[in-house]
């Protein structure tokens, strides 16, 4: 591939927002360059874990229910007590922009599986058939768009991505952007110049040494899901420069619960642990930790999955029975220990044989309704406490799982980094994870926002250009 030093825009990251900003811009007839940390073989950033959107959308919109604008605002706030009401509402309002784009650049929904699989998850709001997965998932929907990105390099011939290819430094000069210094598969040094600049980079999610300094000992308990390129590198560029911030450097998103038995790194989506709204759970030391029935995924995952992270090792274990099996969803990538006996199973997992009886008796005896919830116990199983008696039993080996960070560039609504003085950078924007932080806070997470805020703020950059 011939490169150019020159360009209209060049545009750093490799997942979703990158890939809307860099179509976007080329669209609109733009001399764009897409520099990606990525190597071909493992494109598309932390958008490949990722796996549904969630639009306002009218009643019936691809046979869901529902959901408002307003509705919508209220749940952000609901999650993220801290957000930039002003972008949240931006973000909400442009529902229809962003699916419209989605669809009219070929992806496909599939209906939430969730759904397909029935179950309680129901009677929780993210599951009301308000979201939609994407065929073939977040690899599926980068993939695609890098195809059509090949396909208008080859109609304009000005639409380049450039692999292995690190952001080092970035020049500004009287708070406009000059050049990007890259290290291209980790030797090759070259500077381009651009007239405009959009940082899709991600967070720190993956910058180790850093995360160790703020977890401590228990940063050893967590299973990283998602990408290993993401070292927050532009993003401290850009503070040398002085981007303004949002969030503090602990503002972390740890979540969800997952599988304890999946790699290090790179468990993907199909960590997650589904089994717990079904289950109890205990520690190590055979003691029920939180309302597992109030267990949700994209609502409360982060104040479960913080609650994992204080207990003994991190780990814990999801204990449920034959007649809990068959409501659970398909995706559980491992198969759950098993055994005929309790007793059994406590070996297996090497907890106390005798306390996990007595956990479990308190617990069955504990139920009012079957199937609804316990009285007497502490904590308490606010739905789906179902009796564990029923062999086989079953076990899942819990960690706290780990997926972003949300510290990160302050921007406003043209996507335009602001400056420490309150002003905005003149052509450097952010979009996605990078700035994500100025939406949601440090409170909860909102499942399915991430491709959405991120194709969002990719069209507003690559249209403001």
């Amino acid at each position: 591939m011939t490169l150019d030093f020159f360009y209209d825009v060049i545009i750093g990251g490799g997942g979703n927002a990158a890939l809307v900003a860099a179509i976007t811009a080329c669209e609109r007839n733009k001399k764009v360059l897409l520099l990606t940390k990525d190597p071909y073989e493992q494109r598309g950033g932390h958008t490949r874990y990722t796996e549904c959107f969630i639009f306002a959308h009218d009643e019936g919109w691809h046979g869901l229910k529902g959901y408002s604008e307003s509705e919508y605002l209220s749940d952000i706030k609901k999650a993220s007590k801290g957000a930039n009401l002003e972008l949240a509402e931006y973000v909400v309002k442009n529902s229809r922009k962003a699916a419209d784009f989605v669809e009219t650049h070929g992806i496909r929904w599939q209906e939430d599986y969730l759904l397909r699989q029935g179950g309680s998850y129901f009677k929780q709001k993210i599951s009301k058939q308000i979201r939609l997965e994407i065929v073939g998932g977040g690899t599926g929907l980068v993939n695609h768009y890098y195809h059509y990105l090949e396909n208008l390099n080859k109609e304009k011939g000005s639409c380049k991505v450039l692999y292995d290819a690190e952001i080092v430094k970035i020049n500004v000069e009287n708070k406009r952007f000059k050049s990007v210094e890259v290290i291209i598969k980790k030797s090759d040094k070259k500077t381009f110049y651009g007239n405009n600049l959009i940082l899709a980079t991600g967070g720190f999610e993956s910058n180790f040494e850093l995360l160790k300094k703020i977890f401590g000992n228990k940063f050893d308990y967590l299973i990283f899901r998602g990408e290993k390129m993401n070292t927050g590198l532009p993003l401290f560029e850009m503070i040398k420069n002085g981007a303004a911030t949002v969030g503090k450097l602990t503002d972390l998103e740890t979540h969800p619960i997952v599988d304890a038995r999946m790699p290090k790194v790179d468990g993907g989506v199909c960590a997650r642990a589904r089994c717990i709204p079904y289950s109890i759970v205990v520690n190590k030391n055979v003691e029920r930790i939180f309302d597992e029935g109030n267990y949700a995924e994209g609502l409360t995952e982060v104040t479960y999955t913080k609650l994992l992270l204080e207990q003994p090792e991190g780990r814990a274990y999801a204990i449920f029975d034959s007649s809990s099996l068959g409501k659970l969803g398909k995706r559980q990538a491992s198969p759950f220990i098993e055994d005929y006996t309790i007793e059994g199973l406590a070996k297996k997992i090497n907890i106390d044989p005798d306390k996990l009886l007595k956990v479990i008796n308190d617990f069955n005896l504990s139920i009012k309704v079957q199937g609804g919830y316990t009285v007497g116990i502490d904590p308490p199983k606010s739905r789906n406490a179902f009796p564990i008696v029923n062999p086989p039993f079953y076990a899942c080996p819990l960690a706290p799982g780990f997926t972003f960070t949300r510290y990160g560039l302050k921007v406003d609504k043209t996507s335009r980094v602001l400056t420490e003085k309150g002003d905005t950078f003149e052509n450097i924007f952010a979009a996605g994870t990078i700035m994500v932080g100025n939406i949601l806070s440090e409170d909860q997470y909102l499942g399915c926002f991430g491709l959405f805020n991120g194709t969002v703020f990719g069209m507003t950059a690559g249209e403001n250009i």
